[in-house]
C-alpha cells in the first residue's frame, strides 16, 4: 500500500465516524456537538499548567461540571471574588480538557 492509499484510507474512516455520530446524535454538523470522555484523576492526570472541565460532587450530593486549573499535582477553584481552593480529589468524578484544547484526539 503506497502513502497516499493509506492517507485515503485514514480520511475515510474519520469521514465514517463523523457522518455515523451525526446520525446518532441527529446533528447536522460535527461542530453542532462535543463529547466529554471522564478520565479519572487517580488514573490519569492532565498536562500540568492546564484548564480542565471537572465533574464531582458538591456539598449536597449533586454532580456538578465546572472549569479548574490543573496545577504541581492539583486541581484549584477560581472563585468569583478571585480567590483559589483546592478541590478534594475524593469528591472527583472525573475531568476531561476542554473541547477546543489541543490535546484532543480529532474525529
Amino acid at each position: 500500500m503506497n502513502v497516499h492509499s493509506a492517507w485515503d484510507m485514514d480520511k475515510l474512516a474519520r469521514t465514517l465516524k463523523r457522518y455515523q455520530l451525526k446520525k446518532i446524535l441527529g446533528a447536522k454538523k460535527v461542530s453542532d456537538f462535543s463529547i466529554l470522555i471522564w478520565r479519572k484523576p487517580e488514573n490519569e492526570r492532565p498536562r500540568n499548567a492546564s484548564y480542565v472541565i471537572l465533574k464531582y460532587r458538591d456539598d449536597n450530593g449533586d454532580i456538578v461540571t465546572t472549569e479548574t486549573a490543573y496545577e504541581n499535582g492539583k486541581f484549584w477553584y477560581f472563585y468569583s471574588d478571585g480567590s483559589v481552593g483546592e478541590v478534594n480529589e475524593k469528591v472527583i468524578l472525573g475531568w476531561d480538557y476542554f473541547p477546543y484544547n489541543e490535546d484532543l484526539p480529532r474525529i
